[in-house]
């Protein structure tokens, strides 16, 4: 029995197989299949996996004919000479066995199966973890299968199989809640509706899928677990902007055409804040158009549609900047950084921003306007007190930078209506 819940308008329904699973999931029910729907054949079936460099966890594996066994929950390939010292080595528990004893499925997944990490953490999860632990690969491997010479294997739908980890790279928890009814409406799941569309099915790898029969086993046709490398489109401003239209598109948003310059100021909470916004804002507010940006609260869609207003956004070091790459054409964006911070992944993120359009860079080098954090060695999480003149003159570089040229004449003087 398949049963939906109404959502958000623009995003199909949540639908899930009731049998197997409590969850949401994008109607899953033609890729799950009851019993004796397919079985394994010895004599023409192959079991196997192999495995390269991945993302995130490392291993990034295409097996086939495989079963997960619902009470140890190993992945096992039926071919007793399968090099699995690799796909078992982080997250994901991979076993061989002998070809003969494959099992009587359970339920069988019958099309493509994309097993991937969600961040998911005490009741939320993290944007920037979410664009490049999971949607950037999960994206990557869709534009392939578009691709595909095979126009039947374009045409077929695959099954997205998020995983949330109890201890990152090392277990799976099994008893995530993650996908429970309460966070529905949450933008970590609208992030995945938004993934698989109308055309896929999301359902999650968690206790849900194989309570029905705790000693059963589900069988995969075909699996792709963990995520592929990005390092061959890290960076690259085709991809960039291939997967911002798509997820625009995706969610319906319309790209903004601003008609003159306007600066957003992302506003954070708990860690890393900015301690003097109002006096940034105030500094700029004479010479151009400006607003405090505060995306907590904010769905998916709504965060992008908030910054199609933006010709320059600047934000400290941190995942609501991610929204930088969802900019109008030719926008700019500026991320800020702590006084001497380390372990920080702000070239990382500048790789990443950079891709879609202009990008400047500023770190705080006044230890006066530094603001640790106890226990904090690497002064990653500490909050900073931005220098008022370097912003002005950072603000003032970054209107003379791509569709900013054209809408801002610095002679002007700014007059409020």
């Amino acid at each position: 029995m398949i049963r939906c819940l109404l959502a958000l308008a623009l995003i199909p329904p949540l639908c899930w197989v009731e049998a197997a699973s409590s969850h949401p999931a994008l109607d899953a029910g033609q890729m799950l299949l009851g019993k004796d729907e397919w079985q394994f054949d010895a004599d023409t079936d192959v079991s196997s996996i192999s495995c390269t460099g991945g993302h995130y966890p490392p291993p990034f594996c295409t097996a086939t004919n495989i079963a997960l066994n619902h009470e140890t929950k190993h992945f096992t390939v039926y071919a007793e000479d399968a090099d699995i010292d690799f796909a078992n080595k982080y997250l994901f528990r991979v076993a061989a066995d002998k070809r003969s004893n494959f099992p009587k499925c359970d339920q069988t997944i019958s099309d493509v199966a994309y097993l991937f990490t969600f961040f998911f953490f005490h009741g939320t999860s993290n944007y920037f973890h979410l664009h490049k632990d999971t949607l950037f690969p999960m994206y990557m491997l869709l534009r392939e299968k578009a691709r595909d010479s095979d126009a039947k294997a374009r045409r077929r739908p695959v099954v997205l199989m998020p995983v949330v980890e109890l201890r990152r790279m090392a277990e799976i928890d099994w008893n995530s809640g993650a996908f429970d009814e309460q966070y529905l409406d949450k933008y970590f799941i609208l992030v995945l509706k938004a993934l698989a569309g109308d055309e896929h099915a999301i359902l999650p790898l968690d206790s849900n899928l194989v309570k029905t029969s705790p000693k059963g086993f589900t069988c995969f046709r075909k699996a792709f677990i963990g995520a592929p490398s990005l390092k061959d489109v890290q960076g690259d401003s085709l991809f960039m902007k291939s997967f911002v239209n798509f997820m625009m598109k995706r969610l319906a948003v319309k790209r903004g055409e601003p008609s003159r310059a306007r600066v957003g100021l992302i506003k954070r909470g708990g860690r890393r804040k900015i301690l003097n916004e109002d006096e940034l804002v105030a500094a700029v507010r004479g010479f151009v158009d400006v607003d405090l940006v505060e995306f907590n609260g904010l769905s998916f869609k709504e965060q992008l549609e908030a910054v199609q207003q933006y010709t320059v956004l600047v934000g400290m070091n941190g995942a609501g900047f991610m929204n930088a790459i969802y900019l109008p054409e030719g926008a700019v964006s500026v991320q800020l950084a702590p006084y001497n911070a380390t372990m920080l992944n702000t070239e990382e993120f500048g790789q990443t921003v950079s891709a879609r359009g202009p990008y400047l860079f500023w770190r705080n080098a006044h230890p006066e306007n530094h603001h640790p954090i106890v226990h904090d060695t690497y002064n990653s999480q500490a909050n900073t007190v931005v220098h008022i003149d370097e912003f002005v003159a950072l603000v003032k570089r970054a209107l003379k930078l791509g569709v900013n040229e054209k809408l801002w004449n610095e002679g002007a003087t700014k007059t409020e209506l």
